[in-house]
Protein backbone atom coordinates (compact mmCIF):
# COMPACT_ATOMS: atom_id res chain seq x y z
CA UNK A 1 0.00 0.00 0.00
CA UNK A 2 1.56 3.21 -1.02
CA UNK A 3 0.21 6.14 0.98
CA UNK A 4 0.66 9.74 -0.31
CA UNK A 5 -1.39 12.58 0.94
CA UNK A 6 -2.88 12.75 -2.86
CA UNK A 7 -2.82 9.01 -3.82
CA UNK A 8 -3.97 5.78 -2.13
CA UNK A 9 -2.76 3.08 -4.16
CA UNK A 10 -3.68 -0.50 -3.07
CA UNK A 11 -2.00 -3.48 -4.20
CA UNK A 12 -2.69 -7.74 -3.93
CA UNK A 13 -1.67 -9.86 -0.80
CA UNK A 14 1.01 -11.85 -1.45
CA UNK A 15 -1.25 -14.51 -0.30
CA UNK A 16 -3.52 -13.54 -2.92
CA UNK A 17 -0.77 -13.90 -5.59
CA UNK A 18 0.05 -16.96 -4.64
CA UNK A 19 -3.06 -18.41 -5.17
CA UNK A 20 -3.53 -16.33 -8.43
CA UNK A 21 -0.17 -17.81 -9.42
CA UNK A 22 -1.03 -21.49 -8.57
CA UNK A 23 -4.89 -21.62 -10.08
CA UNK A 24 -4.79 -19.60 -12.74
CA UNK A 25 -2.68 -21.49 -15.26
CA UNK A 26 -4.89 -24.69 -14.35
CA UNK A 27 -7.90 -23.10 -15.43
CA UNK A 28 -6.01 -21.87 -18.37
CA UNK A 29 -5.14 -25.51 -19.47
CA UNK A 30 -8.53 -26.67 -18.74
CA UNK A 31 -10.27 -24.21 -20.81
CA UNK A 32 -7.63 -24.77 -23.84
CA UNK A 33 -7.85 -28.42 -23.35
CA UNK A 34 -12.01 -28.18 -23.47
CA UNK A 35 -11.37 -25.79 -26.84
CA UNK A 36 -9.42 -28.34 -28.17
CA UNK A 37 -12.15 -31.41 -27.89
CA UNK A 38 -14.67 -28.82 -29.29
CA UNK A 39 -12.62 -28.46 -32.22
CA UNK A 40 -12.41 -31.99 -32.53
CA UNK A 41 -15.64 -32.70 -32.27
CA UNK A 42 -16.57 -29.58 -34.43
CA UNK A 43 -14.23 -30.73 -36.75
CA UNK A 44 -15.55 -34.23 -37.43
CA UNK A 45 -19.33 -32.85 -37.58
CA UNK A 46 -18.67 -30.22 -40.00
CA UNK A 47 -14.89 -30.55 -41.99
CA UNK A 48 -15.22 -34.29 -42.89
CA UNK A 49 -18.50 -33.42 -44.74
CA UNK A 50 -17.47 -30.00 -46.35
CA UNK A 51 -14.01 -31.75 -47.12
CA UNK A 52 -15.61 -34.87 -48.83
CA UNK A 53 -17.57 -32.37 -51.07
CA UNK A 54 -14.89 -30.42 -51.71
CA UNK A 55 -13.24 -33.10 -52.92
CA UNK A 56 -16.36 -34.54 -55.02
CA UNK A 57 -16.35 -31.39 -56.87
CA UNK A 58 -12.16 -31.26 -57.34
CA UNK A 59 -12.38 -34.80 -58.64
CA UNK A 60 -15.69 -34.64 -60.71
CA UNK A 61 -17.24 -37.15 -58.64
CA UNK A 62 -19.97 -34.63 -57.61
CA UNK A 63 -22.75 -34.45 -59.45
CA UNK A 64 -23.10 -30.54 -59.82
CA UNK A 65 -19.90 -28.23 -60.32
CA UNK A 66 -19.18 -26.32 -57.28
CA UNK A 67 -20.93 -23.20 -56.59
CA UNK A 68 -19.82 -20.14 -55.37
CA UNK A 69 -22.12 -20.25 -52.30
CA UNK A 70 -21.38 -23.96 -51.67
CA UNK A 71 -17.57 -23.43 -52.01
CA UNK A 72 -17.79 -20.52 -49.11
CA UNK A 73 -19.38 -22.95 -47.00
CA UNK A 74 -17.46 -25.71 -47.46
CA UNK A 75 -14.68 -23.49 -46.49
CA UNK A 76 -16.40 -21.87 -43.52
CA UNK A 77 -16.95 -25.04 -41.90
CA UNK A 78 -13.00 -26.22 -42.79
CA UNK A 79 -12.23 -22.80 -40.92
CA UNK A 80 -14.15 -23.23 -37.66
CA UNK A 81 -12.07 -26.15 -36.40
CA UNK A 82 -8.97 -24.61 -37.32
CA UNK A 83 -10.01 -21.60 -35.43
CA UNK A 84 -10.90 -23.54 -32.63
CA UNK A 85 -7.69 -25.48 -32.42
CA UNK A 86 -5.52 -22.26 -33.10
CA UNK A 87 -7.47 -20.99 -29.83
CA UNK A 88 -6.74 -23.91 -27.73
CA UNK A 89 -3.32 -23.69 -28.75
CA UNK A 90 -2.94 -19.90 -27.78
CA UNK A 91 -4.14 -20.47 -24.33
CA UNK A 92 -2.48 -23.20 -23.96
CA UNK A 93 0.69 -21.54 -23.82
CA UNK A 94 -0.73 -18.05 -22.37
CA UNK A 95 0.39 -17.52 -18.64
CA UNK A 96 -2.75 -14.79 -16.99
CA UNK A 97 -0.87 -12.36 -14.86
CA UNK A 98 -1.91 -10.33 -12.14
CA UNK A 99 -1.30 -6.76 -11.87
CA UNK A 100 0.38 -4.92 -9.38
CA UNK A 101 -1.76 -2.52 -7.93
CA UNK A 102 -5.52 -3.45 -7.40
CA UNK A 103 -6.91 0.16 -7.61
CA UNK A 104 -5.51 3.45 -6.92
CA UNK A 105 -7.73 6.63 -5.63
CA UNK A 106 -6.30 9.72 -6.34
CA UNK A 107 -8.00 13.27 -5.36
CA UNK A 108 -10.40 13.42 -8.45
CA UNK A 109 -10.70 9.19 -9.62
CA UNK A 110 -10.52 5.84 -9.14
CA UNK A 111 -8.39 3.86 -10.88
CA UNK A 112 -9.25 0.02 -11.70
CA UNK A 113 -6.27 -1.63 -13.95
CA UNK A 114 -6.96 -4.21 -16.63
CA UNK A 115 -7.01 -8.05 -15.21
CA UNK A 116 -6.82 -10.63 -17.18
CA UNK A 117 -9.52 -13.51 -16.74
CA UNK A 118 -8.89 -17.35 -18.19
CA UNK A 119 -9.83 -17.64 -22.02
CA UNK A 120 -9.02 -18.77 -25.23
CA UNK A 121 -8.86 -15.02 -26.66
CA UNK A 122 -6.73 -13.95 -23.34
CA UNK A 123 -10.16 -11.13 -21.97
CA UNK A 124 -9.04 -8.73 -19.82
CA UNK A 125 -10.97 -6.65 -17.66
CA UNK A 126 -10.77 -3.42 -19.29
CA UNK A 127 -8.93 -0.90 -17.02
CA UNK A 128 -11.91 1.67 -15.47
CA UNK A 129 -10.86 5.13 -14.16
CA UNK A 130 -14.45 6.59 -11.88
CA UNK A 131 -14.77 10.05 -11.25
CA UNK A 132 -14.53 10.40 -7.45
CA UNK A 133 -17.18 12.89 -6.86
CA UNK A 134 -19.71 10.30 -9.02
CA UNK A 135 -18.58 7.32 -6.92
CA UNK A 136 -20.34 6.12 -4.15
CA UNK A 137 -18.43 2.44 -2.42
CA UNK A 138 -20.80 0.34 -0.35
CA UNK A 139 -19.42 -3.12 1.63
CA UNK A 140 -21.51 -6.05 0.57
CA UNK A 141 -21.39 -9.20 2.97
CA UNK A 142 -20.16 -12.40 2.17
CA UNK A 143 -23.11 -14.04 0.52
CA UNK A 144 -23.14 -18.20 -0.09
CA UNK A 145 -20.00 -18.31 -2.03
CA UNK A 146 -19.26 -15.23 -2.90
CA UNK A 147 -16.38 -13.56 -0.36
CA UNK A 148 -17.05 -9.79 1.04
CA UNK A 149 -16.81 -7.07 -1.81
CA UNK A 150 -16.65 -3.70 -2.52
CA UNK A 151 -19.09 -2.33 -4.94
CA UNK A 152 -18.15 0.93 -6.43
CA UNK A 153 -20.84 2.47 -8.41
CA UNK A 154 -20.39 5.57 -10.49
CA UNK A 155 -23.48 7.56 -11.45
CA UNK A 156 -23.05 10.49 -13.86
CA UNK A 157 -25.27 13.40 -14.07
CA UNK A 158 -26.46 12.46 -17.16
CA UNK A 159 -27.94 9.03 -15.14
CA UNK A 160 -25.46 6.29 -16.71
CA UNK A 161 -24.38 4.20 -14.13
CA UNK A 162 -20.82 1.61 -14.05
CA UNK A 163 -20.00 -0.88 -11.28
CA UNK A 164 -17.04 -2.25 -10.24
CA UNK A 165 -16.62 -4.97 -7.78
CA UNK A 166 -13.48 -5.99 -5.51
CA UNK A 167 -13.07 -8.85 -3.38
CA UNK A 168 -11.84 -7.61 0.39
CA UNK A 169 -9.72 -10.52 1.16
CA UNK A 170 -7.30 -10.03 -1.55
CA UNK A 171 -6.06 -6.47 -1.01
CA UNK A 172 -3.54 -5.26 1.86
CA UNK A 173 -5.73 -2.42 2.86
CA UNK A 174 -9.07 -2.90 4.99
CA UNK A 175 -12.02 -2.01 3.93
CA UNK A 176 -13.20 0.59 6.36
CA UNK A 177 -10.00 2.34 4.73
CA UNK A 178 -10.75 2.07 1.41
CA UNK A 179 -14.19 3.58 2.02
CA UNK A 180 -13.33 6.28 4.18
CA UNK A 181 -10.36 7.23 1.51
CA UNK A 182 -13.13 7.43 -1.21
CA UNK A 183 -15.69 9.43 0.81
CA UNK A 184 -13.63 11.62 2.88
CA UNK A 185 -12.51 13.95 0.56
CA UNK A 186 -15.26 14.35 -1.68
CA UNK A 187 -17.20 15.31 1.27
CA UNK A 188 -14.74 18.10 2.69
Amino acid sequence: MRNDRAVLEIRFTADARAEFESTMPKLQRANARTTLILAVLVGGLCALPSGLLIAGWLTGVAAEPATATGTALAIALLAVPAVLTWSAARAWRHVPRLPEVALTITPSTIEFPAMEVPGARGIQRRAVTFRREWTTVEFLPRKALQADALAFRETSPAGKARVRKQATQHLDTPASVIIEAVTKERTA
